[in-house]
């Protein structure tokens, strides 16, 4: 499996002409399968007369994936390692530079279904098609960025376990996660880390009140614990909780009704910040399709209040709607749309677009 396609048109010798050249090829193993891929991107330097800025990088990567029993349960592991070289001015310049991108990924199907998740990234891996995302010295991890579909970071180290579903008897389900993560290079005087701890309880009124009334009907509380630290200058965390009654399923959309509360704290430079945000909400997920899902959500009215030493505390009002679109478009390779609105003293609107593959 491979091709050929110019990604930059030099512009009749102005510039240099680009291209991407990708090559796979796997063979099947014993419970699984190996595959070795190359990917290189070039300028080509007869397309112009220019002398300087001809770009070059080279990865070669090992992708692998391997199934088994263990204790009885089924278990799989798959991961893929890259090696990288790039060059920013092949005809001089800086020396090329030698990056990684490594991960690797697990899951044991017991009662309790376990999976873990780690990956390691140099700083200066190449971002261009690529699945991976820039973090930046000022990064801060907070509820917006979901900790179960965690994005890919340049420059850091990511280790997370899980356990999906842990079956409570008659009463209901758990959920639980927690993850680490650290940046492995940076200019200022200590590593960013950050990470999360939290899971999802879900109640079945139905399973030990058998009420005819309830059928349908669950209560969900979802508890999470977010950090961000720099040594001890810095410190942002952030605290949520969240209870919802999810109604009986009608025509493949779940509607759910519910209150959260968010609590944020920053101590930064010896100065010290607090913000709540507390929303009623309403919930709607539509799955038209297997792998497909549409997420809607309406705050009608959210109160804010923050406070900062010696300034006393604010608040206010705001509202918001939120539409998020998530689709499966092939092995462990899902796109996603989002589209937020929000109404307060001023009205501000956006929208993004992500794709999340392997590297």
């Amino acid at each position: 499996l491979g091709f050929l396609a110019r990604t930059r048109d030099g512009k009749h010798g102005t510039a240099f002409d680009r291209f991407l050249v990708y090559n796979h090829a796997s063979t099947p193993i014993e419970g699984g399968q190996v595959g070795l891929a190359l990917m290189r991107t070039f300028d080509d330097l007869g397309a112009s007369n220019l002398t300087e800025g001809a770009y070059s990088s080279t990865t070669i990567g090992l992708t692998g994936n391997w199934r088994h029993s263990l204790l009885g349960a089924n278990f799989s592991i798959e991961g893929e390692a890259n090696l990288n070289r790039t060059d920013e001015d092949v005809t001089g310049g800086p020396w090329a530079g030698t990056n990684h991108a490594v991960r690797l990924a697990g899951s044991w199907n017991l009662k309790a279904p376990l999976s873990f998740n780690f990956w390691s990234i140099s700083k200066h891996y190449p971002l261009t098609n690529t699945a991976i995302q820039e973090l930046s010295e000022d990064y801060i991890y907070v509820y917006q960025e979901n900790p179960w579909a965690h994005p890919y970071m340049s420059n850091s180290r990511h280790f997370d376990v899980a356990v999906s579903r842990l079956p409570l008897g008659k009463f209901g389900e758990l959920a639980a996660k927690a993850e680490w993560n650290r940046q492995l290079e940076t200019l200022l005087d200590a590593p960013l880390e950050f990470g999360y701890a939290g899971g999802t309880l879900t109640l079945n009124p139905w399973d030990f009140l058998s009420l005819p009334v309830l059928r349908g009907f669950s209560v969900q509380t979802d508890l999470g614990a977010y950090r961000t630290l720099r040594g001890e200058d810095f410190a942002y965390s952030q605290d949520r909780v969240e209870v919802s009654l999810n109604l009986p399923q009608f025509n493949a959309v779940n509607l759910s009704l519910g209150y959260e509360c968010l609590l944020t704290e920053e101590e930064a430079a010896g100065a010290h910040r607090e913000q709540s945000r507390k929303a009623p909400f309403l919930r709607a997920v539509w799955a038209p399709t297997s792998g497909t899902t549409l997420n809607w959500r309406y705050e009608p009215k959210t109160l804010l209040e923050t406070a900062a030493a010696g300034q006393g505390s604010q608040t206010g009002e705001e509202s918001r709607h939120k539409l998020e679109l998530r689709s499966t478009i092939g092995p462990r390779t899902s796109l996603i749309v989002r589209y937020e609105k929000l109404q307060g003293d001023s009205t501000s609107e956006n929208m993004s677009v992500s794709y999340r593959t392997g590297f």
